[in-house]
């Protein structure tokens, strides 16, 4: 679980993904400042148009993440 450095209380933090933006599942498995989120979201739809095509198989599905801070770190645990 990965971690971003600026929170100061769990509104601020929002759960991402971190990982190969081509993985069939791309589930929340870290999170970030909510200042990082539109940043996040401008990288991850550039890296996407260099993947190839898509599977044929499916994700089966991601549990509720919610962020939190903890000691002034973004991080996730499950709703």
């Amino acid at each position: 679980m990965g971690a971003s450095v600026g929170g100061s209380a769990d509104g601020d933090c929002s759960p991402v993904f971190q990982g190969d933006v081509c993985a069939v599942c791309t589930c929340p498995n870290s999170a970030i400042t909510n200042a990082s989120v539109t940043r996040y979201q401008q990288d991850v739809t550039r890296l996407k148009t260099q993947c190839g095509p898509a599977p044929a198989i499916a994700c089966n599905g991601c549990t509720p993440q919610r962020g939190l801070c903890i000691n002034a770190r973004c991080s996730v645990r499950p709703e």
